[in-house]
Parts: C-alpha cells; sequence; structure tokens
C-alpha cells in the first residue's frame, strides 16, 4: 500500500497524511517500520504518536522501527500487541522485553532502549 501510494501521489504515506491533515495529537500511527527523515521531522512537529508493535512486525517480516529516532525526535512512541494471529499472544511485558532487544540487535548498540525507557513506553500507552 505505502508503495502504491508513494507511486501515485509521489509522496509517502506519511506525507500525504500530513497534507490532508490527518496527523495531530488525536491520531496513532501503527508499525511505522519505514519511515524517512521527513516523515519523521512530520509525526514530530505534529505531535502524532506511534503505536510500535515489534513482535508483530517481526513475526509479519515488516521490518523494525526506528524507535531510537522516533524518541530523539520527541515522537510519542507507545507499545502494543497488535492482535493474536500477529503476535500469538498479548503480554505487554514481552513486549517490552522485545521492543527493547530488537533495536540493541537492530543497531549493534546495547545502550538503546534501556528496561525504564521499556517500561516509561508501556506506562505511557496504558495512560
Amino acid at each position: 500500500m505505502a508503495i502504491k501510494l508513494t507511486k501515485e501521489y509521489g509522496k509517502t504515506p506519511i506525507e500525504v497524511f500530513y497534507e490532508r491533515g490527518i496527523l495531530g495529537p488525536k491520531t496513532v500511527l501503527a508499525h511505522c517500520v519505514w519511515l524517512t527523515s521527513i516523515e519523521i521531522k512530520l509525526l514530530s512537529i505534529t505531535k502524532t504518536s506511534v503505536a510500535h508493535c515489534p513482535i508483530s512486525n517481526m513475526k509479519l517480516s515488516f521490518g523494525v522501527a526506528p524507535i531510537p529516532e522516533l524518541i530523539r525526535h520527541w515522537v510519542n512512541v507507545g507499545l502494543r500487541s497488535d492482535g493474536i494471529k500477529e503476535n500469538n499472544r498479548i503480554d505487554l511485558i514481552q513486549e517490552m522485553k522485545i521492543a527493547s532487544i530488537l533495536q540493541k540487535a537492530h543497531n549493534l548498540d546495547a545502550s538503546l532502549i534501556s528496561a525504564e525507557q521499556a517500561l516509561k513506553t508501556k506506562l505511557a500507552l496504558l495512560k
């Protein structure tokens, strides 16, 4: 879908959403695994949130969301488990663990997404 939109409009889906006024503090986008630097900036300036589903993204081979980059740009990131068929279980504690480990492995940086950050992300989602 994203590739089709980009070819049809000459813009990424998030750029199209921005132009149409869809992004904002009441909008939550799921997955966000293939973001460009422009898209990350648009999410940041519009205060759009991202629902990070690491286990679902891994199981379905979607890719790895650039969570450290989103956090650096002050994008609100919350954890989600997606659904049973995409995840095999709905367990936010497991999502916290996998979110942290996945970013460390993907970015080759053991200092990324500490347990404290993962817990804050989960708590932010539950507010």
